[in-house]
């Protein structure tokens, strides 16, 4: 008996990174007088992490202030008019992503 042996298919998995690369925003020296944005993704667990990031960046810096956010669901973005609104209340934003 004889076996004829098929191709063998690879697949590459990877993607090639579309559009420009960025870099990422200077941080602050301090958070000392800043305004913290906190951006929950409205998984599980999100508002905790985010909860317990601001008391402990409450005790260690003078915040002047934190707003908070919440997505109506994980699947979508926040709205840009949300994202324009971080970008002018505040100058440091923390994100989380529950589960």
């Amino acid at each position: 008996m004889t076996t004829v042996a098929s191709p063998m298919v690879l697949l590459d998995p990877t993607v090639k990174t579309q559009g420009a690369l960025v870099s990422t925003a200077p941080r602050p020296r301090s958070l000392d007088g800043l305004v913290v944005a906190l951006l929950d993704n409205s998984k599980r667990n999100a508002d905790l992490i985010l909860e317990a990031t601001y008391r402990l960046l409450a005790e260690r810096y003078a915040l002047a202030g934190v707003i908070r956010y919440a997505k109506s669901t994980a699947s979508k973005p926040f709205a840009p008019q949300v994202m324009d609104d971080v970008v002018r209340r505040a100058q440091v934003a923390v994100t989380a992503m529950g589960d």
